[in-house]
């Protein structure tokens, strides 16, 4: 994706227009699926349910004597 940026705002801020806006958050969202995809696919399900299961008990306050380390 290539953007023509602005850069000679007195501010120095970076702007763009409405249609580069709408192109780098459709090019975000995507790197955002993809990296979740990834990170899915490389865990079995036990693992998710563990991770649920722990942060699950996290917050309701059941800490295990492994997790308390103040």
């Amino acid at each position: 994706m290539e953007l023509n940026i602005n850069t000679t705002t007195n501010s120095g801020r970076i702007e763009l227009t409405a249609d580069q806006r709408e192109k780098l958050f459709s090019a975000m969202q995507k790197l955002a699926e993809e990296k979740r995809a990834l990170i899915l696919a490389n865990h079995s399900p036990e693992y998710w349910e563990n991770y649920r299961n722990a942060f699950q008990r996290r917050r309701l306050g059941v800490v295990s004597p492994t997790e308390n380390r103040s």
